[in-house]
């Protein structure tokens, strides 16, 4: 099956506001109240509320699996954080979830496990985890390359062991960013992925994966500088969705 790739663009998120609210919205507006009450801090949650664009890409990566009726499945997703969909996915699905908690101390998981009365967050680093030979769809959104750039090796370890694999990918162009090495304290220049990087990781995809990863839409490995209409600086988005 082809994989599915959207450059998510002002257009594709005006086209799927509406929807992405309606369906959304009113819960995310409820998980904020309960984090406030419940003194939990979630700041994906709050970065649905701020960020008018996560919540179009997010109807696109989990409309499906909110709905009421849908059958549970094996999920895995990797730097998830806690918000609304945490919720839905732990209510609905046998759902893990992989977060380092660099926003949030672990005792904020641990009261929404207790809410929820599950145990499925594993506060580690994702190639620390020992994971299951199989899942029904693996989810990372808003982590690879951006914040994490082990993307080859994530999609070589988990794409084998998943049905379904959905992720969006950020890259910027003419950036640079001073980061600071925590061992030393050295501060480096460093330059995140570049639509050059992208396109290369598409290469990969398709010549290792081919049964999974044929027939990419090349048109949507595009760069376009939306800082001040759709993001707040010069980072590029697409969703990647791939099947078996």
């Amino acid at each position: 099956m082809p994989a599915k790739l959207v450059h998510i663009s002002p257009q594709v998120s005006r086209d799927l506001h509406p929807q992405a609210d309606l369906a959304f919205l009113p819960g995310i507006e409820k998980t904020a109240e309960n984090f406030m009450q419940s003194n939990i801090q979630g700041m994906a949650n709050q970065w649905l509320l701020d960020m008018p664009w996560k919540r179009p890409v997010a109807f696109m990566m989990l409309a499906d699996l909110v709905q009421p009726d849908q059958p549970a499945k094996e999920i895995l997703e990797i730097g998830g954080n806690l918000s609304y969909f945490t919720y839905e996915l732990a209510k609905h699905h046998n759902y893990i979830l992989v977060d380092k908690a660099t926003h949030e101390t672990e005792d904020n998981y641990h009261k929404v496990e207790t809410q929820i009365k599950k145990t499925f967050v594993h506060n580690c680093d994702w190639a620390d985890f020992t994971s299951k030979s199989h899942y029904d769809i693996v989810i990372a959104n808003d982590i690879f390359p951006n914040v994490d750039q082990r993307l080859y090796e994530f999609v070589d370890r988990f794409l084998p062991q998943t049905q379904e694999m959905r992720l969006t990918l950020t890259y910027y162009e003419d950036t640079s960013f001073e980061v600071q090495r925590l061992a030393s304290g050295e501060m480096l220049t460093m330059r995140p992925w570049g639509l050059r990087d992208i396109r290369h990781f598409m290469t990969h995809l398709a010549q290792t994966y081919p049964s999974m990863c044929k027939d990419i839409d090349q048109s949507q490995l595009v760069y376009h500088d939306y800082s001040g209409t759709l993001f707040s600086n010069r980072r590029n988005v697409i969703y990647l969705h791939i099947q078996k």
